[in-house]
C-alpha cells in the first residue's frame, strides 16, 4: 500500500488528538509519482514535542477503527460503534494492492475513508490511474444479524492493509495503545470460537505490535524458513549472525478465564491441541509435567516443554505445518496472545473504553507464572569480530542495538508480497553512528532479500536522526515546525521548506531541521563561552591556548574561538 493523504476534521477541540489539530495535514506520496517502485520511506523529522509520533498514533488508531467496522466477528464482551472513533473525524486516502498474483502499478486501487464526527465512517474506491472515473462507494460495515450478530466480513475489509505492524524502540505507549486492543480482541475472539465449536483460526486483526516476545517469534520464523545464503545473507553481512542452533518452547498448560459461563474445566491450548501435537512430532524432543507450581496449586496445570535442536530436517518439519514464514509467525503470534489469559475482566473492559494515552496502568504485565508461552535457550551461531570463528550465543545476549536491527529487518523480510504499512516509532534510538548512517540501506536490503518490489509496502518512521535524513529524499522527509504566532505544529516535506536531504552533510541537517547549530555538548560549549569572557577581559590568547587544546578537542566552535581573538590581537 501506499499513504497518500492525512487530514484530521472538525472536531471540539477536547476530541483533538494530541497535537493534531482539526485541519493538520499531511501529504505523502502524489499521485503524479513515477517511483512507487522504490524504496523510499517516509521519515517524519522536527524537535521534541512537535507531533512526529502523534501521525504514529493516529494512522494506528484510524486502521484499528476501520478494521473494527468492517470485520466479520467480534469476541461477545467487546462493545464497538462505528460513530465514536478517535480522531472522530478525518480523512484518509491511500493506494492498495489488488492482488491477482502480480504486482505492479496497474493494480492498484485508489481508496478514500472519509468521516465526519459521530458519524460512520464512508469508503469509496476507484482504479488508479485514471482520476476522471468516480469513485464507488464501499460498505466498510460488516453486515450483521438484528441482534447484532456479525454474518461476515464487510466489502470494505478487502481494501484496507493485510497488516498494520507497529513499533517503537522507545516503548510509545499511545501508539501501543490500539494494538495492546487488537490482542485482547483476537484472545476474547480465540475464546469465543473455543466454546461456540468454531475452528480455530488464525486472528482477523491486521495490527501487530512488535515487542519483544514478537520480535522473537518474527526471527525464529524468518531464521526457520528463509535461506542462510540468500534472503538471510544481510543477516550475516550485518549481525554475523550465521544461523539458529536450538530454541525451547514452554507451553503452560492453564485453566481458561472465560466470559461464558461452563460447568466444564478447559485449559487455554484446548482450543489448538491438534496443532500442539504436530509440534511435538516436529520437536528434536519434547516432555509435561503434570504437577502444579509449587505453593500455587491452583496456578498451573502443567507445563509442556519442547526442544528444538535446528537442523535441515526441523526445517522440513515446520515447512510441512507452516507454508510460509508469514503463517508460522501468525502461530505464534496466536502462542503469544494466550498470555493475555489472567487479564480479568474488568481491566479487559477498561482498557477497550479506554481514550486516554496509557494502558499500562490499566493492563498489567504477566509475570513468568502467569504466562502461557515464551522461548527459552534461544542460541545463535554468531561470527566473532575478530574473524576468528563462531561462537554459539544465546539471543538475549545481543546489544540493545543489535535487538533493535533484528526487529526492522525481520519484519521487512517477513512481509513479502503483503499490502503492509509499517510505523517505526525512533527505530534507531540504540545505534551507534555507524547503523545509524546505513539504517535506511539495510532497511532497503531486508525487503529486497525477502523478494518484495516495494509496491506493497509503505514505512512511516520519525527520527532525530540526521544521518537516517541524510538517507532519504526532499520529498519523503516530512518536517515538522510549530508556528510562534498560533502555536500549531505544520509538517510539510523538505523540499517546500526549501531543503535538500538525501546527501547533506549531517552537521547541516542537525541545523536546519533539529535547529541546533552547536556542533559540541551544552557543557563543552560553556567552557568555550568562560574562555571568551576571560580573553574579552584582557587575557592573551598566546596564554591560553596551551590550556585550551589541553582540555578542548578539536571543533569548529574551539577554531572559531581561536580565529576570533587572534584576528583581534593581530589589528591591536
Amino acid at each position: 500500500m501506499k499513504l497518500l493523504k492525512l487530514k484530521i476534521g472538525n472536531t471540539p477541540h477536547k476530541q483533538q488528538f494530541r497535537s493534531l489539530y482539526p485541519g493538520f495535514t499531511i501529504d505523502f506520496h502524489s499521485a503524479e509519482d513515477t517511483d512507487w517502485d522504490k524504496f523510499n520511506p517516509f521519515c517524519l523529522a522536527g524537535v521534541n514535542g512537535t507531533g512526529k509520533s502523534n501521525v504514529l498514533e493516529v494512522l494506528a488508531s484510524i486502521f484499528f477503527h476501520l478494521e473494527c467496522c468492517s470485520c466479520k466477528s467480534f469476541p461477545g464482551n467487546f462493545t464497538f460503534r462505528a460513530e465514536d472513533c478517535h480522531p472522530d473525524a478525518f480523512l484518509l486516502e491511500y493506494l492498495i494492492q489488488e492482488w491477482n498474483g502480480q504486482n505492479n502499478i496497474d493494480n492498484y486501487i485508489h481508496v478514500k475513508v472519509e468521516k465526519e464526527a459521530e458519524k460512520t465512517p464512508i469508503m469509496r474506491v476507484r482504479k488508479f490511474g485514471n482520476p476522471q472515473s468516480p469513485f464507488r462507494k464501499v460498505e466498510i460495515l460488516a453486515p450483521a444479524e438484528s441482534d447484532g450478530t456479525r454474518t461476515g466480513a464487510a466489502e470494505g475489509k478487502i481494501y484496507l492493509p493485510d497488516i498494520i505492524a507497529g513499533y517503537s524502540s522507545g516503548e510509545n505507549e499511545i501508539l501501543s495503545i490500539p494494538f495492546r486492543k487488537s490482542r485482547l480482541i483476537n484472545f476474547d475472539k480465540y475464546t469465543d470460537d473455543f466454546h461456540q465449536g468454531i475452528a480455530f483460526e488464525n486472528p482477523e486483526n491486521s495490527l501487530i505490535y512488535i515487542d519483544e516476545g514478537m520480535s522473537q517469534a518474527v526471527l525464529l520464523s524468518c531464521l526457520l524458513f528463509e535461506n542462510p545464503e540468500t534472503s538471510l545473507s544481510f543477516l550475516r553481512n550485518e549481525l554475523g549472525i550465521v544461523n539458529i542452533i536450538s530454541f525451547r518452547m514452554n507451553i503452560n498448560m492453564q485453566q481458561l478465564n472465560s466470559n461464558t459461563a461452563t460447568a466444564v474445566t478447559t485449559l487455554v491450548t484446548d482450543h489448538i491441541n491438534d496443532m500442539l501435537d504436530r509440534l511435538k512430532a516436529c520437536a528434536t524432543c519434547w516432555y509435561q509435567t503434570d504437577e502444579p507450581f509449587p505453593g500455587r496449586p491452583e496456578s498451573l496445570s502443567s507445563v509442556l516443554v519442547l526442544d528444538f535442536l535446528v537442523n535441515s530436517h526441523t526445517r522440513r518439519a515446520f515447512a510441512n505445518l507452516f507454508k510460509t514464514t508469514f503463517e508460522c509467525f501468525r502461530f505464534f503470534q496466536v502462542l503469544y496472545e494466550l498470555n493475555l489469559n489472567f487479564i480479568t475482566e474488568d481491566v479487559k473492559q477498561d482498557v477497550y473504553q479506554s481514550r486516554g494515552v496509557y494502558t499500562y496502568g490499566k493492563m498489567p504485565e504477566a509475570n513468568p507464572v502467569q504466562d502461557v508461552f515464551h522461548f527459552l535457550d534461544f542460541m545463535i551461531e554468531k561470527e566473532l569480530k575478530d574473524g576468528s570463528g563462531t561462537k554459539e550465543l544465546l539471543l538475549r545476549e545481543f546489544s540493545d542495538g543489535e535487538h533493535q536491527l533484528l526487529h526492522a529487518m525481520g519484519i521487512c523480510l517477513m512481509l513479502k508480497n503483503r499490502n503492509a504499512l509499517l510505523l517505526l516509532d525512533e527505530p534507531e534510538t540504540h545505534f551507534n553512528p555507524g547503523w545509524r548512517s546505513k539504517f535506511i540501506r539495510i532497511l532497503e536490503e531486508s525487503l529486497k532479500a525477502g523478494g518484495d518490489n516495494n509496491l506493497t509496502k509503505d514505512i512511516v518512521l520519525t527520527s532525530h536522526s540526521a544521518y537516517i535524513l541524510s538517507d532519504c529524499p526532499s520529498d519523503k522527509v516530512i518536517i515538522f515546525r510549530r508556528d510562534e504566532k498560533d502555536n500549531k505544529v505544520y509538517a510539510r516535506k523538505a523540499e517546500e521548506w526549501g531543503y535538500k536531504t538525501q546527501g547533506t552533510s549531517v552537521n547541516i541537517l542537525t541545523s536546519d531541521v533539529f535547529e541546533e547549530e552547536s556542533t559540541i555538548g551544552e557543557y563543552a560549549q560553556g567552557k568555550i563561552e568562560r574562555y571568551r569572557h576571560q580573553l574579552k577581559a584582557g587575557r592573551q590568547l598566546k596564554d591560553l591556548i596551551p590550556e585550551i587544546n589541553r582540555k578542548l578537542g578539536d571543533s569548529v566552535e574551539k577554531l572559531l574561538l581561536i580565529y576570533e581573538f587572534s584576528n583581534q590581537e593581530d589589528h591591536a
